[in-house]
């Protein structure tokens, strides 16, 4: 067909349907077509407007011009005359009847005057007509489009909605991007995609009633209005997106690769949009800002759903300069970089309360589902609040990056006026962090809310912020390397609004610590620490704290460190306590505590008045160094005062991994303690004794305890409890102590004469001037599953397990209720071997004042060795002094030695002392076993062997009982005293029997006559002489009396006493008793009657057949 023909042929057409210029807001449906249409005219003329089904408004259209069969040839689409109708009531108006619920109309220019009005009528809210212009002429809407259903309009030119033009439909979406039809059709997902980089720009209103908006582009700007108060409002950028109409999430951006150019702003929001849901999405490689919102988005809320706002840009940056309100909903501001500008408003406040703000990325950055920023900053004039505003609890706000945060605006997390706690918020930067905002999370009848601080490695400090870049200029950040810091007056304001948490993370250049190089105290600026709100520190890796972090108020302290936490008192004074809370800490690997040159390192409150508990768990080990000062787990008071005062609170260790080292110093008081200390400054002239009470539990250490005093300066001790430095006033402590070990527990006197340098476990306090002092426990339990070594000091420094009453003399009132020490391979108390060491090695009681008193319990399991050397001693002792209540001691062993020379190594009891061995007692050279106050037991299953000038003895008329177990097959079972040994009693009872575990008799067996004298052992030259009024009885083991029961001592007593006379002198009616008691026919009495040579003196007592006397 000749192409002028065709083109004459369209010119008369369009004369003749001139009536069809329409415009409905600047839609111009039909004008001469470009030149390159007209070849495909050649083939049929095409009409640039096409319906699924032909129309039978194109059919009147095709009457006028040529025959149908020529003209009517759809593009990819079927035609039939009832599915559209259009009407044209008045020249500025178009009424377009749609019948299908998926209809396709293909322009050539799709454009609204601003005096026209163009209304799709469809067959209800769900139908969905798709427009789309095929010229290269942008759509121009600026009069009124109307729709009853869902519109599309697509047009790869642009689309530009003027000032004053109005879109009312029940959805409208708009692209500059194409769409394959039969996505569009099936009515489900659609995927829009294309290379055009015009724009689509709103100046006018988009209303959608029910559904929603997306304005979807490379470009899109909105300086108008867009509402859907039943739907969602989207703004969607990038070269593919995808529309899913049926989910919840509806807006899905498809990424391109990072290795585009970027250029120009994909989003430009500086209009107001108000929706139920609100998303600004774009991919952000193809931009250098992909979203700029300086506008108004509120999201709207139901009864039944709240409102959500997102604003995301996977690659690119995002900036707020304008306000965003979602009243309890949800607002995400995420991407590559985001910004909160001067002026900037996130807001999700409400009554109740309740929702979140998501700034740059979710909780510590751990949702997978929420994009994280590399860099996040919030401007000094910028505001976050997720406040409830009558009753209710807050929501939270979370700003955070994988890179650096930079927050130096306002966050506002207030519980209601009338109820509800204070939200949570988080502010953090995973690699670094710079903080210099505020927050508000009170709560007026509530619980305030917490701040949570997150970066890679952070430094707290006082002054300058240089290190960190804080400029931000349009979205151009190039982060720097170097360590977070917190600014300790930003941290100290942040805690007066409510609790504060700083963690780490080991990631980019950071190693995930956490380092405090300033003083969070009374002295700090700001109004100093003391509130009630916790504060928390967890590191990735280390914390090291080289300053005072003393809270004088209410809240606790955390420490949570996935390494070490070291606390260095070599740069000034380093201590982390709080005065009314409690300090918790949990590190995974060891706590190093080191008092420095500058100061002590402390775990406790330094004042005078104290109530807080102490928590500790520990991955490795715990080490306690005085290298210049003092170290100390507990609480004490380093401040001169004329009060009386007082420490309360208990100190746990629930978990130790592997050792407990106490190392004190060479300098004075350089002590190294866990438990509460007294007042370190000694003023004469004031009152101001100290009260100290609380519990030490450390139940399960993994490795070894050593406890080892200092040298050269006096109060070098080491303490696991409560006490410490010499003291003239009257000092009272209290409390139960638990240190067990899985390996051996060590402990070490000082290492040379001056005082004070003692090394223990219990309560230890010597006196410098006339006082009295108290130390009362219900239990000290000290076990571990190896052996006990207590090696005793020079001077008069002791290792001990129990307490030390001092050596200068004072006034003391000391009881432990329940001492008890066990071990699994042995207990061993080592004297000093250096000639003038003093200073003994003792389990119970020791020093010289008292009244002191304990009940002692002590199990070796294995070997209980007592060993003394010249004037120093190894004892086990349970009193001091004049006590009125006696206390007691029990001693279980496989082997018990004790050994020595010139009285150094002994046991002494006031009360009950009994001692069993299931091997031998040994006794060597001039030592001792005696009892002042009670019955004194003492039982082997082996031998009891007493060197030459030992002694076993009971200075009261308590009974005074020695059991040895006879073995026929084994040389065992013998009491072997050599020349010189003393046996000494008033009232002594022998038990004698092969088999321990029965139960004696309580009713005598044998009574022997008062003129007679007991030989016991086998040396000729040593005897046992007792008063004639003194009862001398040895009972057998089975309570009944019968031959079955004398046969079974028989060997026994003939054992101990065949040395003076022949077994059947004393024993040899056996056999005739024994045929007497086959009988049957005599009475017990009345048989051994016709068989002694003495008559008995009752019925349950019978004489020997024969006096016995010694040789």
């Amino acid at each position: 067909m000749d192409k002028r023909f065709i083109l004459s042929l369209y010119r008369s057409y369009f004369k003749t349907c001139e009536f069809l210029k329409i415009s409905a807001r600047n839609l111009t449906l039909l004008k001469q077509p470009p030149i390159q249409e007209i070849g495909a005219m050649e083939k049929g003329l095409k009409f640039m407007m096409l319906t699924k089904r032909k129309t039978k408004f194109w059919s009147m259209v095709g009457i006028l011009l040529i025959p149908l069969s020529l003209v009517a040839k759809p593009k990819g689409t079927d035609f039939s005359p009832d599915a559209a109708t259009f009407s044209h009531p008045s020249v500025d108006n178009m009424i377009i009847i749609v019948d299908d619920q998926q209809a396709i109309i293909n322009w050539y220019n799709f454009s609204i005057d601003s005096n026209e009005v163009v209304t799709f009528i469809q067959p209800d809210e769900n139908s969905a007509v798709l427009n789309r212009v095929f010229s290269k002429e942008p759509s121009k809407l600026l009069g009124t489009l109307e729709a009853n259903g869902k519109i599309y309009l697509i047009n790869p030119n642009g689309i530009f909605i003027g000032n004053g033009a109005l879109i009312d439909t029940n959805a409208f979406i708009a692209s500059t991007l194409d769409v394959l039809e039969s996505e569009f059709i099936k009515g489900g997902d659609i995927r829009f995609r294309g290379n055009s980089e015009n724009k689509i720009v709103n100046l006018g209103t988009i209303r959608a009633s029910g559904g929603d908006i997306a304005l979807i582009g490379r470009y899109v700007e909105n300086h108008g209005k867009l509402i859907a108060p039943n739907g969602m409002v989207a703004l969607a950028v990038g070269k593919e997106i995808l529309l899913k109409p049926n989910e919840k999430e509806r807006v899905h951006i498809c990424a391109l690769s990072q290795n585009v150019s970027q250029k120009g702003t994909g989003i430009i929001q500086k209009g107001d949009i108000e929706a139920l849901k609100i998303r600004l999405l774009a991919d952000g490689n193809p931009y250098k800002l992909a979203i700029k919102h300086k506008g108004k988005l509120d999201a709207l809320t139901t009864t039944t759903q709240n409102g959500e706002i997102y604003l995301v840009a996977e690659k690119g940056i995002v900036e707020v300069t304008g306000e965003v309100h979602a009243p309890g909903g949800e607002i995400h501001i995420l991407g590559e970089k985001v910004a909160l500008l001067e002026n900037g408003f996130l807001d999700i406040s409400s009554d109740p309360g309740g929702g979140e703000i998501l700034f740059g990325g979710s909780f510590k950055g751990k949702n997978p589902d929420i994009l994280n920023s590399e860099y996040s900053y919030v401007d000094k004039n910028a505001t976050i609040n997720v406040s409830s505003l009558v009753n209710g609890n807050a929501g939270q706000a979370i700003v955070w990056s994988d890179g650096l945060t930079s927050f130096h605006g306002v966050i506002i997390a207030r519980g209601g006026d009338e109820g509800g706690n204070g939200g949570l918020v988080e502010i953090s930067g995973k690699s670094r962090l710079n903080m210099t905002g505020t927050t508000d999370r009170t709560a007026p009848k509530g619980t305030p809310g917490e701040l949570l601080t997150d970066p890679s490695t952070i430094i707290i400090k006082k002054g300058s912020l240089s290190s960190i870049d804080t400029s931000y200029i349009h979205g151009t950040y190039y982060p720097i390397k170097g360590k977070s810091i917190l600014d300790e007056t930003t941290l100290l304001a942040q805690l007066n609004s409510g609790p504060v948490t700083v963690t780490t993370s080991s990631t980019f250049d950071g190693e995930g610590d956490i380092i405090i190089d300033t003083n969070l105290d009374s002295t700090s600026s700001g109004g100093g620490y003391g509130t009630g709100h916790k504060l928390t520190f967890i590191a990735d890796r280390d914390i090291h704290v080289r300053g005072n972090i003393q809270n004088s108020g209410r809240g606790d302290i955390v420490f949570n460190a996935g390494r070490d936490l070291r606390i260095d008192g070599t740069d000034r004074v380093a201590r982390v306590g709080t005065q009314l809370g409690n300090t918790e800490i949990d590190v995974g690997r060891n706590l190093l505590l080191l008092g420095g040159a500058k100061g002590q390192a402390q775990i406790g409150f330094d004042n005078g008045f104290i109530k807080s508990n102490i928590h500790l768990k520990v991955g490795n080990d715990l080490i306690l160094q005085s290298l210049g000062n003092f170290t100390l787990i507990g609480h004490t008071n380093t401040t001169p005062t004329s009060t009386g005062m007082d420490f309360q609170g208990n100190i746990r260790i629930n978990h130790l991994g592997r050792n407990l080292v106490l190392l004190a110093g060479e300098g004075s008081h350089q002590f190294a303690q866990i438990g509460h200390a007294p007042h370190q400054v000694e003023t004469h002239s004031y009152t101001s004794d100290v009260n100290a009470s609380g519990d030490i539990h450390i139940p399960s250490i993994g490795g070894f305890v050593k406890l080892a005093a200092g040298k050269d300066k006096a109060g070098c001790y080491a303490l696991i409890g409560h006490g410490g430095k010499q003291r003239s006033h009257n000092d009272s402590y209290q409390g139960n102590f638990i240190v067990h070990s899985d390996k051996d527990i060590q402990v070490y006197g000082g290492e040379n004469s001056t005082p004070n340098n003692f090394a223990g476990i219990g309560f230890a306090q010597d006196f410098d001037g006339s006082a009295t002092h108290v130390f009362h426990s219900d239990h000290i339990s000290v076990k571990a599953k190896e052996g006990i070594y207590l090696n005793a000091g020079y001077g008069t420094n002791p290792a001990f397990i129990g307490a030390y009453t001092g050596n200068t003399p004072g006034t003391m009132d000391c009881s432990l209720h329940q001492l008890e020490v066990s071990s699994g391979t042995g207990i061993f108390l080592t004297a000093n071997p250096n000639p003038k060491a003093m200073g003994n090695s003792v389990i119970g009681i020791t020093g010289i004042n008292g009244p002191a008193i304990a009940n002692i319990s002590i199990d070796a399991n294995e070997t209980l060795l007592l060993q003394g050397a010249n004037q120093s001693s190894s004892t086990i002792v349970n009193y001091i002094g004049g006590s009125t209540e006696p206390g007691s001691i029990q001693i279980a062993a496989n082997d018990f030695i004790v050994e020595g020379s010139d009285t150094n190594a002994y046991v002494s009891g006031f009360g009950p002392l009994s001692i069993t061995t299931s091997n031998d007692l040994l006794l060597k050279k001039k030592v001792w076993i005696e009892n002042k106050g009670g019955a004194l037991t003492i039982a082997s299953l082996g031998n009891i062997k007493m060197d030459p000038k030992s002694s076993i003895a009971n200075l009261t008329k308590d009974p005074l009982s020695l059991s040895v177990s006879f073995h026929e097959n084994e040389p065992r079972g013998q009491l072997i005293m050599e020349k010189g040994a003393n046996l000494e009693g008033s009232n002594v009872t022998l038990y004698l029997t092969s088999k321990m575990d029965h139960t004696f008799a309580m009713a005598p067996h044998y009574t022997l006559v008062s003129d007679e004298v007991i030989p016991l052992v086998l040396n000729e030259e040593v005897k046992i002489v007792l008063p004639p009024e003194v009862p001398r009885t040895i009972f057998y083991k089975d309570k009944e009396f019968a031959y079955q029961n004398i046969q079974r001592s028989q060997l026994l007593v003939s054992g101990m006493l065949t040395a003076f006379h022949p077994m059947n002198e004393y024993l040899g009616w056996i056999e005739r008793f024994q045929v007497a008691e086959k009988r049957n026919d005599q009475l017990y009495f009345q048989r051994m009657r016709s068989l002694s040579f003495n008559d008995p003196k009752n019925e349950n007592i019978i004489t020997f057949p024969k006096r016995v006397y010694a040789n």
